[in-house]
């Protein structure tokens, strides 16, 4: 059936009964409906490609009572660094399988080349009217990949006061996850073995649970001007370790070959995770272009402190077309059991992890977005962006083999997105 054969409130209608037999809510008449859908693709240079499509459906039932849907598709394909750092000999690693292996030359930081994964992600949320200053929503979403597996709940609550002009708000979230390793969850701290014997793995699979609450104040500050500030807390617990991640245990500075790797464990992180982020935006319009300015601090119980400031500036050219340039800056403290190796002899520490996103380390985005908006209101965005990742570079001093290794490279990636929104 072609839809332009078929009547705009004809198509509305159909559209609100399949969205009201989702949720177990009787077919009432629907205001508006808004179908989105957006294709985004992420490439770091030599290692990680994501492609993701994304569907979102809208159905305002009037009087701020509205369903929405999302739906994500996630296709990761590449190569992504095992922790492992570079050594002047050839190293062989065994895949997460257990049944066979990878060889990395001499000097270059040790990746895994079949990293491959996909995930399907659904949720839906219903806001409704509790009354002229009050609206709540509600919300499910649940999530699979080939080793993974999430379900979750949240809420949400937003109340105006002050004649409209101060909104405050709150929203909880628990989700439930199963973790499901390829080839079993490995023993922490274990040492990998030779492809083809057994490696020391546990029985799987492993759990955890992820808690959520974002505490916010929205300001109208005067008729041209928007203050937002949030609170938010996170806390997980069970199984947090990356299983596919390893540590280089390196040869001793009185070692024949100092600091050049002769084994691997398997990481360890800690049971539990609490972060709490505190994040201030503000918007205010120029004529009819507006400047928005935001930043993040965040802090945990594992030692990571980072710092996110971003600006945009949304141009309306002409009633059609827009451009939105971004720029956006983060830095990282690293987390305190975050090691570049462990040394042959020393005491191993409790928890350890070689993972780059746990180390120091700063990063810029740059983006620029497209959009144009059609007379009868649907609307097309197209961005395109670089990103760039630095490590700022271990604490301690390197030895050996490591003097002349780049322990974290530096990390290019370029993204790519196109948006198309139509309504009725």
């Amino acid at each position: 059936m072609q839809l332009s054969a078929t009547k705009p409130g004809s198509v509305r209608r159909r559209l609100a009964a399949a969205a009201c037999v989702l949720v177990g809510a009787t077919a009432t008449p629907v205001d508006a409906i808004e179908v989105s859908s957006a294709n985004l693709v992420y490439s770091e240079s030599n290692r990680v490609t994501v492609l993701e499509t994304r569907g979102s459906l809208r159905a305002d039932f009037g009087d701020r009572n509205t369903l929405t849907i999302l739906t994500t598709f996630d296709s990761l394909t590449g190569a992504s660094p095992n922790g492992a750092v570079p050594s002047p000999l050839p190293q062989v690693f065994t895949r997460a399988s257990g049944g066979g292996s990878y060889t990395m030359p001499p000097g270059e930081t040790p990746v895994d080349d079949s990293f491959e994964d996909t995930r399907i992600a659904g949720s839906a949320s219903l806001a409704r009217s509790l009354g002229r200053m009050t609206t709540m929503n509600l919300g499910a979403s649940y999530s699979t990949e080939f080793d993974y597996e999430s379900v979750g709940i949240d809420a949400r609550i937003a109340h105006d006061v002050f004649q409209r002009n101060t909104t405050l708000s709150l929203g909880l979230s628990r989700s439930f996850d199963t973790v499901d390793p390829v080839g079993g969850p490995p023993v922490p701290l274990a040492t990998m073995r030779r492809g083809g014997l057994p490696q020391p793995k546990a029985e799987g699979p492993e759990h955890k649970a992820v808690t959520d609450a974002v505490i916010g104040v929205t300001q109208v500050v005067d008729a041209v001007t928007l203050v937002q500030m949030n609170y938010a807390f996170h806390h997980s617990s069970g199984y947090l370790t990356d299983p596919y991640k390893l540590v280089s245990v390196v040869q001793a500075e009185d070692a024949v070959s100092p600091g050049t790797p002769f084994e691997y464990v398997y990481e360890k992180r800690p049971g539990s995770r609490t972060k709490h982020a505190l994040y201030g935006r503000a918007k205010r319009a120029l004529d009819l272009d507006v400047l928005d300015v935001s930043y993040r601090y965040l802090w945990d119980d594992w030692g990571v402190r980072s710092h996110t400031i971003e600006g945009r500036y949304h141009w309306e050219a002409t009633s059609a077309h827009g451009l939105e340039p971004q720029l956006r800056y983060y830095r990282q403290v690293a987390a305190d059991f975050f090691a570049y190796h462990l040394v042959d002899g020393a005491e191993k520490p409790v928890n350890v992890s070689a993972d780059a996103r746990l180390a120091d380390l700063h990063s810029w985005t740059a983006a620029l977005q497209y959009r144009y908006r059609f007379t009868g209101g649907s609307r097309l965005a197209a961005r395109l962006g670089y990103y760039r990742q630095d490590g700022d570079g271990p604490t301690d001093t390197p030895f050996g083999a490591m003097k002349d290794r780049d322990l974290f490279p530096t990390l290019n990636a370029i993204i790519s997105q196109i948006s198309f929104t139509i309504g009725w």
